[in-house]
């Protein structure tokens, strides 16, 4: 039988199956196929999104709740020949008053501090159009906030209100009350900022157009209380090239830390937040730090607020208010502290002055009382809670020298408790 023939009869015969073959391959090609389109247009709308949040934006160094100072910009912007743009960003609401009187809020505003380095990161020429007084109290807000105004977008009476950051979160027995760390300031709106120019610009991979204001560094920093200290860089170099020259630019002073020279050769460091970070810590406890040189390991130290001073003198409690205990790292070199590796953890050193006070000396028991900080459940913040510990006094008293005192800001020059500034209600802190 003839190939072809043969061919031709199965098939025939077959027919049913080869029909059933061909359509589900054809089906099976076009969903390959709408698949492959559908991500096609898919990867290129969210490149379309990406370079309209970032523009020419290529790293960004997001500090968060922290703060570094400005001038580090022009520090990296030399070394990597490229535009780094400081910013300023705090969370913050927009408020409209209309010619009624009534007020609109449009909450999670992303109130952004800028200078003309920003704006430059887009490459478009439509960019050099944008003209932002970084002073004056003028902002552009994104088309989302527009569109939430809606008409009221049209009234003058315009303001934002956010919150000055601080060292203390709010929930803290130390923080700052609420009523006086947030802050309404009156801006003018001077126009909507276009997507193509920045106007969409978020760090977050969110298809959701963000809610932003733009307004003069300047401004924002003095309308906050945060000095020459931003929480944002943005650049256009690449992001090899720019954490290369983060790790030569950056300056201790930069990230809030001071160091001062003490005498007899001995180095302090303090920091502006409440506690040193950890990164800090570990660089400065590197033994390899100190390899082949004739530094010690350095003393970490701990400063709190004691309530009261108490002994047991001759069968009458003497008891003086308030001071300060620092808990310090034993060390081997004198200069460095007075607590040493002998030292067990029930016993306590005291200046002359303090030891006078309450007629104690080398051996004698004194109590200490002092809040420490307990979260409470209940409340859901922080709470001072009263405790108290005995300790022995251990190798006499003495006075210590100025330079081996812990400069607590605000107490150098007074001289009483009641001397320290009260607060908006009038009680002393």
């Amino acid at each position: 039988m003839d190939t072809r023939v043969w061919l031709w009869r199965s098939l025939c015969f077959h027919r049913r199956m080869h029909l059933a073959l061909a359509g589900g391959a054809a089906l099976a090609t076009g969903v390959l196929a709408a698949a492959l389109l559908t991500g096609d247009a898919l990867n290129r709308n969210l490149q379309r999104l990406a370079q309209t949040r970032l523009a020419g934006i290529r790293s960004a160094i997001e500090l968060r709740d922290r703060f570094v100072d400005a001038g580090i910009a022009d520090r990296l912007a030399q070394k990597t020949r490229s535009i780094v743009a400081p910013v300023l960003r705090l969370p913050g609401t927009l408020l409209v008053v209309d010619s009624d009187g009534a007020e609109m809020h449009v909450d999670g505003v992303n109130v952004y501090g800028v200078d003309a380095r920003f704006f430059a990161l887009n490459k478009e020429e439509s960019s050099g159009s944008v003209i932002l007084n970084p002073a004056a109290e003028s902002a552009r807000i994104s088309r989302r906030v527009a569109d939430a105004l809606g008409p009221a977008i049209q009234e003058t009476g315009a303001s934002l209100r956010f919150a000055k950051p601080s060292a203390f979160p709010i929930n803290m027995p130390l923080g700052d009350r609420h009523d006086t760390r947030t802050v309404r300031r009156p801006i003018r709106i001077q126009g909507v900022q276009p997507d193509s120019a920045l106007g969409r610009f978020s760090l977050m991979t969110d298809q959701v157009p963000p809610m932003n204001a733009f307004v003069g560094r300047d401004w924002l920093s003095a309308a906050a209380e945060t000095g020459h200290r931003v929480n944002l860089l943005l650049s256009d170099a690449e992001p090899a090239a720019l954490t290369a020259a983060l790790a030569t630019c950056l300056d201790p002073a930069d990230t809030g830390l001071a160091i001062t020279r003490g005498v007899n050769g001995v180095w302090m460091v303090e920091s502006s937040r409440i506690f040193i970070e950890d990164a800090w810590l570990r660089a400065l406890s590197d033994p390899a730090v100190s390899a082949g040189t004739n530094t010690c390991a350095p003393v970490l130290a701990l400063h709190h607020l004691v309530d009261a001073f108490a002994a047991d003198a001759g069968g009458s409690i003497r008891e003086t208010p308030y001071g300060f205990i620092s808990a310090l790292s034993p060390a081997t070199d004198a200069r460095l502290g007075v607590v040493r590796p002998e030292m067990a953890n029930d016993e306590i050193i005291i200046n002359a002055w303090l030891a006078e006070k309450l007629h104690v000396g080398a051996g004698d028991r004194l109590t200490l009382r002092w809040r420490r900080f307990q979260w409470a459940v209940d409340a859901g913040r922080v709470r001072l809670s009263c405790d108290a510990r005995a300790f022995d006094g251990r190798g006499g008293a003495r006075t210590l020298p100025a330079s081996e005192v812990p400069r607590f800001d605000g107490c150098g020059s007074l001289q009483r408790l009641g001397h320290w500034p009260a607060d908006g209600d009038g009680e002393t802190e």
